[in-house]
């Protein structure tokens, strides 16, 4: 029964949202030169929330069900004007929302509070209630979570001015539900995900961690999982399936053919200076390592070393595979090291 006292049920509340901003992105950073000409990056104001040492239960309890509900979006928020509050009869309670459950996990200060509602009566919804993206964060050093919500202070201002309804601020990824399935590694981690799928796949561990999930930083991990040639995210590392579950991806993955390929490419090179008893013994002392393997049009750097008598670095190839077959690459660039035997 104690746990009862943590939610309602949505159908309980009388009056649900009746504006919902859940797919908007908002601009959470503007650029501005302040008198000295200086570039000046100033964050968004957003609304707050307060009194979450008060909503303990709660907070833990949406928290641990927002980490487990297995969704790919960013958790809603519903701001409720709590005109039967004992303590304020101004304020807003702000209730997270996982699955048919709504936990109040706070309300907005004072200040903010007013200001919510003056917004909301500007768009001719006064005492109206709205539903906004948000997320639950938790420093490793902090006694509980916090709630967030993605609302910058002057939403009301940005909605009458159409942001909201324009297609360019409201990505589709945010009103698609769809979750991401795992696939065969391709190369890059990153390769066979769409951008989309990636912001996803952020969100989706983001709310497991508690970390921030709002677009903007779905965004920004999107572009460090695309650009990134290391080891997979651990972010990622449930989406991306062993090679060997597909025939063909491993056939790929095989680095013979490359180190081969590499290995063919620099004996004709050498060839051109000496004869081919000596181009065979210099590549019996190089070592050919580094990035060998990947999808079609995908580019790797290979990278040679002497290794006797000292381990020397000699040349770095770039390749790229151009088909399917053992022999299908080719040789898009090559540095060569002073110790490059010409």
């Amino acid at each position: 029964m104690e746990a009862e006292t943590c939610f309602l049920r949505l159908e309980q509340f009388e009056n649900p949202p009746t504006l919902s901003l859940t797919t908007v992105r908002w601009i959470e950073e503007t650029t501005t030169e302040d008198e000295d000409g200086d570039v000046v990056v100033d964050e968004t104001a957003m609304f707050d929330v307060v009194g979450e040492q008060y909503k303990l239960q709660a907070v833990n309890e949406a928290s641990d069900a927002i980490a487990n509900e297995g969704s790919f979006l960013p958790p809603r928020f519903w701001l409720f004007c709590d005109k039967n509050n004992p303590y304020d009869a101004n304020a807003v309670s702000v209730h997270a929302i996982v699955g048919d459950r709504a936990y109040n996990v706070g309300f907005l200060p004072r200040s903010q509070a007013a200001l919510y509602r003056e917004s909301m009566a500007r768009l001719g919804k006064p005492e109206g209630t709205l539903e906004v993206l948000g997320c639950f964060t938790q420093g490793k050093t902090a006694p509980h979570p916090n709630a967030r919500l993605y609302l910058p202070d002057d939403f009301a201002a940005l909605v009458l001015q159409g942001f909201s309804a324009d297609p360019a601020n409201n990505p589709g990824w945010l009103s698609d539900p769809t979750p991401v399935a795992p696939r065969p590694y391709q190369g890059r981690h990153a390769r066979g995900f769409s951008d989309d799928e990636l912001r996803k796949i952020y969100c989706f561990y983001a709310r497991k961690k508690k970390w921030r999930c709002f677009p903007g930083a779905c965004d920004s991990a999107a572009n460090g999982f695309r650009s990134s040639r290391t080891s997979i995210p651990v972010e990622m590392d449930s989406f991306v399936l062993d090679p060997v579950a597909s025939p063909e991806l491993s056939k790929l993955h095989d680095p013979e053919p490359a180190r081969a390929f590499a290995r063919g490419h620099l004996k004709r090179v050498l060839m051109d200076t000496m004869t081919e008893e000596q181009a065979d013994a210099v590549l019996r002392q190089t070592d050919i390592s580094g990035r060998l393997h990947g999808g079609v049009g995908e580019a790797y750097a290979i990278y040679c070393h002497r290794k006797k008598p000292n381990v020397t670095f000699l040349c770095e190839l770039v390749v790229s595979r151009t088909g399917q077959g053992e022999g299908d690459f080719k040789v898009d660039s090559i540095q060569y090291h002073p110790d490059w035997p010409a």
